[in-house]
């Protein structure tokens, strides 16, 4: 079965959307605060792992939204705002 031509570049840029805001999560460690917090764990992360990084964005790239990690501060609720904004054209250019 041969993938059409959009569909794979639609595919690639998920993908290349996922791995971007991962390690934007991610890279919210190296700034002061506290950014997200674990429903599961009941207390706020003071560093997020980076499979716990991939794992949130994947989450909200496929707009599951579990609830066991949650953008806490302000810059990682952009973040997340940024990254369903960046779906939203994603999904735009196929129609």
């Amino acid at each position: 079965m041969r993938i059409k031509p959009n569909i794979r570049k639609i595919i690639v840029n998920v993908f290349r959307e996922v791995l971007l805001f991962t390690l934007l999560y991610y890279s919210t460690n190296f700034l002061q605060g506290s950014h997200f917090h674990s429903e599961t764990l009941n207390h706020t992360l003071e560093k997020i792992s980076l499979f716990d990084a991939l794992y949130y964005s994947m989450v909200t790239q496929t707009t599951v939204g579990y609830g066991d990690i949650i953008a806490y501060s302000t810059l990682a609720k952009c973040l997340t705002l940024l990254q369903l904004v960046g779906l939203l054209l994603i999904a735009a250019s196929v129609m």
